[in-house]
């Protein structure tokens, strides 16, 4: 899966450095956790969305999903 958008809500840079740093916080309670109940999903699909995308996007354990997303952002092109 390709990445699409990369959304910074607050980053410090310093100018002068040849370097940049970024920290990537998955937030708990997330709505996206609501994916892995099958009755939910199945709403979203009758409606156009592909139901098992939304179940490999399900986020039940944010920590655990931090390392693949790092790996993606550092993988981008």
């Amino acid at each position: 899966m390709a990445m699409k958008a990369l959304t910074v809500q607050s980053v410090e840079e310093t100018r002068d450095a040849d370097w940049f740093e970024l920290a990537v916080v998955h937030h708990t309670d997330c709505g996206s956790g609501f994916f892995a109940y099958e009755g939910l999903r199945h709403g979203f699909a009758t409606r156009g969305f592909d139901d098992a995308e939304l179940a490999r996007r399900a986020v039940l354990d944010p920590a655990a999903t931090v390392p693949g997303d790092v790996e993606k952002i550092i993988n981008a092109p």
